[in-house]
């Protein structure tokens, strides 16, 4: 699933990161207008309770949508100077962050038993690269 190729000095990564945040892309995004629509759509010279419970939805999914979009990648091969540190999972969590240089994030899922995070923490310690608990 993780490992790094020493040729090209790049740690590869396969997993189907970029389906779920495409789809979490496609989500946030059409909630987001939905929700946006409604308020447009509101009469605010009398609002009412859902009015107001609709703001906080659209300012919720107008984070997640430029978290999605500005923030994640779901890049597969990455370059081994690019990475900023590996900031490996606590206790029952199975996923990782790799922060990069560009301030972008990529997170990686399934490392769900002790050996699969030993597995990775062995590739990046190989591959001589930050690794942040």
């Amino acid at each position: 699933m993780i490992k790094f190729n020493k040729e090209t000095q790049q740690l590869e990564i396969n997993d189907n990161y970029k389906g779920r945040l495409t789809s979490s892309r496609i989500m946030s995004t059409s909630i987001l207008v939905l929700g946006a629509v409604r308020l447009y759509t509101a009469n605010w010279q009398m609002p009412n309770e859902m009015d107001y419970v609709f703001c906080i939805v659209v300012a919720t999914f107008l984070y997640i949508t430029v978290k999605n979009f500005l923030i994640n990648t779901s890049i597969d091969k990455i370059d081994k100077h690019n990475i900023k540190y590996v900031k490996m999972p606590k206790g029952l969590a199975t996923k990782a962050v790799v922060r990069l240089n560009n301030r972008k994030v990529r997170e990686v899922y399934g490392l769900k038993t002790v050996e699969a995070k030993n597995a990775f923490r062995k590739v990046l310690s190989d591959a001589k690269i930050k690794v942040v608990n």
